[in-house]
């Protein structure tokens, strides 16, 4: 708060006090109030000069806009299943800005209602401005921590070896489909037997606790004891 200036030497024994009040950087006794508005308040000052007072008042109004963000589903979802966020305001919003904004996990990063699609728990966190003002919010999508895991009972084996796998997680498995099948003693149970006759990758899905998920693993094959034939 500033008021217009005076020369001291026309003034040699005024004097100023400001009223106590939240967010006061300045000394209370100077001409001009320096705060950090947090809220609206009145701010008071008494000027003194000789048996003359002045008061004067000025009440500061502090725009304090709200923003949250709604998730469309709240529950506890599959791995990279789609869900919308939606800004939500009462003020008008601009310079939107959400973090992360990988264009591999959100459809757009300047909206007020993207889609997102995260294979983990994910907080997600706009910033705007509303009304000249910056506002943020974060809200979080919650995404069942399951996993895949193809174990070889052998990871490194001579050529035809035949050689037992097992699929295993951390949920109940259902629905398996191997990839190649024409390596497994069958392509759709959880522990089939492989033999191959060079090194191979197995591509396996699979339901997890009713979540549709991947993974791949490598059986080596061990060319240095392969037969030499003359």
């Amino acid at each position: 708060i500033v008021s217009p200036g005076y020369e001291p030497d026309n003034f040699p024994n005024i004097s100023f006090m400001w009223d106590p009040a939240p967010g006061v950087l300045s000394e209370l006794d100077d001409l001009n109030l320096a705060f950090v508005a947090s809220d609206t308040a009145t701010f008071r000052r008494v000027t003194t000069n000789g048996a003359c007072i002045d008061t004067v008042e000025r009440e500061i109004f502090v725009i304090d806009p709200m923003m949250e963000i709604m998730v469309e589903d709240t529950s506890i979802l599959c791995p990279f299943t789609p869900v919308r966020l939606q800004i939500v305001s009462e003020s008008a919003l601009e310079d939107i800005m959400w973090e992360p904004g990988d264009p591999s996990v959100i459809s757009c990063n300047d909206c007020d209602n993207p889609i997102v699609t995260v294979g983990t728990t994910t907080t997600f966190t706009a910033s705007a401005s509303a009304d000249g003002c910056p506002v943020s919010a974060s809200a979080t999508v919650r995404v069942a921590e399951l996993f895949l895991f193809i174990a070889f009972a052998q990871p490194i084996v001579c050529p035809g070896t035949p050689v037992q796998i097992e699929l295993q997680s951390n949920g109940q498995i259902s629905n398996i489909d191997w990839s190649p099948g024409n390596i497994l003693s069958c392509d759709d149970c959880i522990d089939p037997i492989i033999t191959a006759d060079e090194t191979s990758t197995l591509e396996v899905e699979a339901e997890v606790d009713g979540c549709r998920i991947s993974t791949t693993g490598q059986l080596t094959i061990d060319d240095s004891v392969r037969e030499a034939f003359i």
